[in-house]
């Protein structure tokens, strides 16, 4: 075949999965002739299959070698694929050919990896919302309720409208054309991969439920070409489809805990029988190809019942994989995430599970170093709760280790750190001038150093609404690519979110992805934290993964700017409160002042009106809180249509 076929990038990709293996330069070398050989279908707009072409080719060498120009190519490559997405279809368009208006095919699932890839290259959004408008549109209209697939869906390109639902080389309309299966499979194990959205995860689960408890499946494992083939067990079987089953399977069970040994067990079964004589050629048979017994196209009467070369390219895929998890050292893996910021008096779960690859052995979970607000509770064969009960007084960075050991003594550790957050801070709003979507505001307190906001330009901000006055220390910033750029940056605070007062102006380390601390000299009182970026060392781009703030304390004594001369003091006390709250005030006119006390979820609960005011005069009120249960509430006051609310607590 020609580099213009879709299946041009398997065969190097396959050369470079054996120099990854064995780090035969001889390998190496292959796999770069043959991956050159492809690089002028890097403009070929007229082929949905850009992803697997390059994807498994110079996409496998960038990864391995690191070549720019590989990365170069890519993105060329990921830009002439975007140019088939119409956005009133909201998917790809898969097919140039036949008596469609609007073809998408099952397989196209696999070339979304392409555009996600650009996406985390070149932080240009329009890659990712391609790839996920194709894949929510694909969950939507190309499965049935029992999440099998059709092969096409045929959409009017002018409406978005679906025109009609076949299978083209599947055994009829309403079969189950194996490799479609597998497809869809493989590509939403992937886009959860890419995205981490559980929507996704839980299609693949189902697609997954669906492809191994088929009941006519054969014991081997490996499927006929169509579940529905009318001439079963006399049928061809197809390798390609068991092949591409098999790896997403192997990356499945790393992100599904609950069902994660029933995937590998499966995988293990379905690589056995790929490797016996029964499939796997000999040296110098099979025309040089690893696997036997595909099948292309049937209806077609193409490649029926032939080694292919994708079937050869997922078979080492799989194999890689699988070796990856099975060193004889391997301890048991660790799956749950615990988070990186809880809040004191929240109580919060995780659930660990160990993944053990050895058949029926059994992980047991303990702790270590562990602070008195954490822990364990087994439940299950390999699975225990991890509870967090940290209070108020808990607040600060706590370090500690999960250890996971199986029966033979084999041993991991996972090392974490809780920060246990002011549940004040639980309360903080955020807002920015702009951000790139997936990167918005809200990722910058997600405990996750992964996610990020993201906005171009000079003079972009993101601003922090502390819902009470504080009184400030510093404030610390964790950059994206910090290890290997500076950000230039300031901080800016106020006490009413008008006036702000800029406290720090300067630069990252450039030498970290971790939070940096920037002390703000004296302490500081501020309700707002306004940070405005001016790019990078690099470009004009501003990302923040992650904010946390120094606070020393809380301010008791509220300053309210007020329009005119003088100006008007609230302060409380005591902080926190039992029985009653008293509260002192200086007025800065002789308009009245609503007091109002709310819980949390803006339920009023008592309001006081004081009508006679004096200006510059200190006068006192006492609000009874008896009957409060003990908790967190808002104080309100309002003078001349200015108000400042301040959280306070009842023990």
């Amino acid at each position: 075949m020609g580099p213009g076929d879709w299946t041009s990038g398997f065969f190097p990709g396959s050369l470079w999965y054996l120099y990854q293996t064995t780090r035969y330069i001889s390998f190496r070398r292959d796999a770069a002739d043959w991956t050159a050989a492809i690089a002028s279908q890097q403009y070929n707009t007229g082929t949905h299959d850009l992803g697997f072409m390059f994807g498994c080719s110079f996409g496998k060498g960038y990864r391995l070698t690191g070549d720019p120009a590989y990365r170069t190519i890519l993105l060329k490559a990921a830009h002439s694929l975007s140019t088939r997405y119409n956005p009133m279809v909201g998917c790809i368009r898969s097919w140039d050919f036949g008596s469609w208006q609007f073809p998408v095919i099952i397989d196209n699932m696999m070339n979304l990896e392409l555009l996600f890839w650009a996406f985390h290259e070149t932080g240009d959004s329009t890659y990712y919302k391609i790839a996920v408008s194709h894949a929510r549109k694909t969950m939507v209209n190309h499965y049935r309720s029992d999440y099998s697939s059709w092969h096409v869906v045929d959409y009017d390109p002018e409406t978005g409208a679906v025109i009609s639902k076949c299978t083209h080389q599947g055994a009829s309309d309403s079969s189950d054309w194996a490799r479609g299966q597998a497809w869809g499979l493989y590509g939403f194990v992937m886009c959860y991969r890419e995205t981490g959205d559980t929507a996704f995860l839980h299609q693949a689960e189902h697609i997954a439920d669906f492809i191994l408890s088929w009941p006519g499946m054969p014991a081997d494992g490996i499927p006929y070409w169509d579940y529905l083939a009318p001439g079963i067990p006399d049928e061809p079987r197809d390798a390609s489809a068991a092949a591409i089953t098999a790896a997403a399977l192997l990356e499945l069970s790393r992100y599904d805990a609950a069902d994660s040994a029933r995937w590998f067990g499966r995988v293990e079964k379905i690589l056995q029988t790929l490797s016996s004589p029964a499939y796997l050629a000999g040296p110098g048979e099979n025309g040089y190809f690893i696997l036997k017994h595909s099948v292309g196209s049937k209806p077609a009467n193409s490649e029926v019942d032939v080694p292919v070369n994708y079937a050869d390219y997922y078979y080492l895929q799989g194999l890689s994989r699988y070796l990856d998890m099975m060193h004889t050292d391997n301890p048991p893996e660790i799956l749950g995430e615990v988070p990186g910021q809880v809040y004191g008096g929240d109580t919060t779960v995780v659930l660990l599970t160990g993944l053990d690859l050895d058949a029926g052995d059994t992980v047991f979970f303990s702790l270590s170093e562990e602070p008195p607000f954490a822990a364990l509770q087994p439940v299950g064969k390999d699975s225990a709760w991890l509870i967090l009960l940290p209070e108020i007084s808990d607040t600060g960075a706590h370090a500690f280790r999960i250890i996971a050991t199986d029966r033979s003594g084999k041993r991991n550790e996972k090392d974490v750190m809780v920060e246990v957050m002011d549940p004040f801070l639980k309360e903080i709003r955020i807002s920015a001038s702009t951000w790139q979507d997936p990167n918005i505001p809200g990722n910058t307190l997600d405990g996750d150093l992964q996610t990020r906001w993201s906005a171009e330009g000079d003079g972009q901000w993101i601003l922090y609404d502390l819902d009470t006055l504080v009184w400030l220390r510093s404030v610390s910033v964790a950059f994206f690519m910090g290890d290997s750029r500076y950000a230039y940056f300031a901080i800016e605070i106020s006490v009413d979110g008008v006036t702000f007062e800029r406290v720090y102006d300067g630069t990252s380390s450039g030498t970290t992805l971790q939070l940096q601390e920037f002390v703000l000299g004296d302490t500081l009182q501020a309700r707002y934290v306004r940070i405005v970026g001016y790019g990078n060392s690099q470009n004009k781009w501003n990302s923040i993964t992650e904010v946390s703030f120094g606070i020393s304390g809380y301010v008791t004594a509220v300053v309210i700017p007020a329009s005119g001369t003088g100006r008007g003091m609230i302060r409380i006390y005591p902080v926190p409160a039992t029985d009653r709250l008293h509260v002192h005030f200086t007025a800065v006119n002789r308009e009245p002042v609503a007091f109002s006390v709310y819980d949390l979820s803006g339920r009023l609960l008592e309001k006081r009106i004081w009508r006679y005011v004096p200006p510059g005069r200190e006068l006192a009120l006492v609000i009874d809180i008896s009957s409060l249960p003990a908790g967190a509430y808002y104080l309100t006051v309002l003078q001349s249509s200015r108000q400042v609310s301040r959280i306070f607590l009842v023990r």
